[in-house]
């Protein structure tokens, strides 16, 4: 995001100093794979310069909201249109924080998934989407299944992906995790 509507926001509330737990945590994550990244703050948040990989990070606290009767809890991630255009970033790790804004939860997604579900799976208007995960496997049933069990793919896999130097073998890497993300609806159905 540029940085004056970001020093604008600063004013009111506390907003952006979510945003800036998850990045955080994930720069140093990534340092504990020795791969170093320069924040830019922009389309994207950081730049893993020794390999070209780009990084975008997302944070969110738990959404609670009643859903058929009972209690089901999200982590929603917002994307604007500028993130959401073909080729913006690599990947983007979804970093989902707890009541305490401890890391609980954290997701690393290829942008090609994030792409085709803002122009083919669910198209805006304004060209963001917004991704919600459920916290929990449990809850009411869906014939195209859950997200919880839909991105469990990308939940917690670590950081290794980045240390790929070979870029046509990270390409593969992306392409084979959006494909496993794009059937998971169709297996899923047909498991059932």
């Amino acid at each position: 995001m540029p940085y004056n509507t970001k020093e604008d926001k600063l004013k009111g509330d506390n907003h952006w100093s979510v945003g800036d737990i998850g990045e955080s945590w994930v720069k140093y994550k990534l340092a504990q794979q020795k791969i170093d990244t320069v924040v830019l703050d922009r389309t994207y948040d950081l730049f893993a310069w020794k390999r070209n990989h780009r990084i975008e990070v997302k944070t969110s606290t738990l959404l609670k909201h009643k859903h058929a009767g009972s209690k089901v809890r999200h982590y929603p991630w917002t994307f604007k249109h500028w993130q959401t255009k073909q080729d913006a970033f690599d990947y983007v790790v979804l970093v989902g924080l707890d009541y305490n804004l401890n890391v609980a939860v954290y997701y690393v997604i290829p942008h090609k998934y994030i792409h085709i579900h803002a122009t083919k799976l669910s198209p805006k208007k304004d060209g963001g989407v917004t991704l919600m995960i459920r916290q929990t496997k449990m809850g009411d049933f869906h014939l195209e299944g859950h997200s919880y069990d839909k991105f469990e793919c990308c939940r917690n896999i670590g950081f290794n992906l980045f240390l790929q130097d070979n870029k046509s073998a990270f390409t593969r890497k992306k392409n084979a995790l959006t494909q496993k993300l794009l059937d998971y609806p169709i297996l899923h159905q047909m498991k059932v």
